[in-house]
């Protein structure tokens, strides 16, 4: 009975010293003083003081600890035997502790006069490996781990293993498919402590974008091939499939042969990293199949280029390209490029770049001369 009272008398200090933190539990031994911080998620399993760590001298037990409860500092004795836990009630060690950790402690009162507390039990709430995930783009990539950048925060860490799964979308790749600037999802279990993520998947997210500007390269006139787009914000690498469906400013269907420097195009495709898309779609705004209009003179030839200058009846002076595939008749007789001459009257059905100026002819016929032509 007079071990009762005694505890009860500290019991009653501990409130004064801690007031406005109230105190829970039965065991009148070892105290367990619930904080009143709610945001650190106390649970009535877990009701102790609860605070800030401000300082510790050791990294190893022996230790002491000043903790802030409610305002107050508090000294916080813990031994060989005391028992430490991570949030997910998992052991811990005092090494993974830092400064400004948030604290749950159970003890007791080291005496009635002091803010002394003997610890028996510490859980950091601040302290947790768990299971995670994360996104953000690669900022530097290796063998054995990656850096992320998330849309919020801090730079991360990302451990791999020979356990990681590699995902692109909902194929499964693998490591080589990973390039600075991708886009990824990392799930894995989070160690706060070395502020690292040890990945147990990666996948590549798979964006879709649209992005308009002018052509300032071509490196072929067939697919596959890549083009150089500038857009008001950069210039993206633009990489053509066999597959990529290229088409006129009216959604005909066009080959890359119709594609200039210069034209105004929308593609529509994956974003692979920062500067590197893969099209699906290119629209050629530039241009457009005009059949019939295409009445002129030939001002000049250049058989090296297979080309030659146009004088329309109505328009400025156009370059008109040809092809293998350019059928050249006059009277209903097949002909060939070297078959034209300066002076000629041709009407020409093919394909109008509005903004080069160009035409792409499928079909030459040459009039037969008559005396109401003009020279």
């Amino acid at each position: 009975m007079k071990k009762r009272l005694l505890t009860t008398s500290a019991v009653l200090t501990l409130m004064v010293l801690t007031t406005p933190v109230a105190l829970a539990g039965k065991d009148s031994q070892n105290l367990w003083a619930p904080g009143q911080f709610k945001n650190l998620g106390l649970t009535a399993k877990w009701d102790g003081l609860a605070g800030e760590l401000k300082s510790l001298t050791s990294s190893t037990a022996p230790a002491t600890l000043t903790v802030n409860f409610a305002d107050q500092l508090w000294t916080v004795n813990l031994t060989d035997t005391t028992k430490l836990y991570r949030r997910n009630s998992t052991v811990a060690n005092l090494s993974e502790f830092i400064v400004g950790d948030s604290l749950m402690i159970r003890g007791s009162l080291a005496s009635s006069t002091t803010q002394t507390l003997n610890a028996l039990v510490i859980k950091n709430l601040s302290l947790e490996k768990k299971q995670t995930t994360t996104n953000g783009k690669i900022l530097s990539l290796g063998t054995n781990s990656l850096v992320i950048e998330p849309k919020a925060g801090q730079q991360q860490t990302i451990k791999l293993s020979s356990n990681t799964i590699y995902k692109r979308g909902n194929i499964l790749t693998d490591l080589a498919s990973l390039a600075v600037g991708q886009q990824i999802t990392a799930k894995g279990i989070w160690d706060r402590q070395s502020n690292s993520m040890t990945a147990s998947s990666i996948t590549i997210r798979i964006i879709t974008v649209v992005k308009k500007g002018e052509i300032m390269a071509l490196s072929s006139t067939t697919t596959p091939g890549t083009l150089t787009l500038k857009t008001n914000q950069q210039t993206y690498t633009v990489n053509l499939t066999a597959n990529t469906n290229l088409i006129r400013k009216f959604g005909g269907k066009s080959n890359l042969a119709e594609f200039g420097i210069g034209d105004q195009v929308q593609v529509t495709g994956i974003l692979d990293n920062d500067t590197t898309i893969t099209a699906k779609s290119v629209r050629d705004v530039s241009i457009q199949k005009r059949w019939g209009n295409f009445t002129g003179a030939i001002e000049s030839l250049d058989s090296s280029t297979q080309t030659f200058s146009l004088q329309p009846v109505k328009r400025d002076l156009q370059t008109v390209k040809t092809t293998l595939d350019t059928k050249i008749t006059k009277a209903g007789q097949t002909l060939t490029f070297t078959d034209l001459k300066i002076a000629d009257q041709v009407i020409i059905s093919g394909v109008w770049n509005t903004t080069t100026n160009q035409i792409m002819a499928e079909k030459i016929k040459v009039k037969i001369a008559t005396t109401n032509d003009k020279k």
